[in-house]
C-alpha cells in the first residue's frame, strides 16, 4: 500500500512539472512541508494523551494479573 501511494505520489509530481525542474522542486518542497506540519500535529496528539495511555495500560496490566482490587486499595490508601 505506501509503495504503491509512494509511486503514484511521484508519478503524479513527475505528470505535473512534465520537465520544470523549478515547478518539480516547488511541489516536493509543499509536499515535505505539509508532511512536517501533520507530524508536529501528531506528536503534540501523542504527547497530550500518553499520561492516559499510561494509565489505561496500568489498569489493563492489573486487570490482567487479578490485581485490580489489591491495585485500587493501595491507591485508596494514598489520599
Amino acid at each position: 500500500m505506501e509503495k504503491w501511494l509512494w509511486e503514484q505520489l511521484v508519478s503524479g509530481i513527475q505528470a505535473l512539472s512534465q520537465g520544470n525542474v523549478l515547478l518539480a522542486l516547488v511541489l516536493v518542497a509543499a509536499f515535505a512541508a505539509v508532511a512536517g506540519i501533520v507530524l508536529a500535529m501528531i506528536i503534540r496528539v501523542i504527547r497530550a494523551v500518553l499520561p492516559f495511555l499510561i494509565l489505561a495500560g496500568f489498569v489493563l496490566l492489573c486487570w490482567q494479573m487479578g490485581l485490580l482490587h489489591q491495585c485500587w486499595q493501595w491507591l485508596g490508601s494514598l489520599r
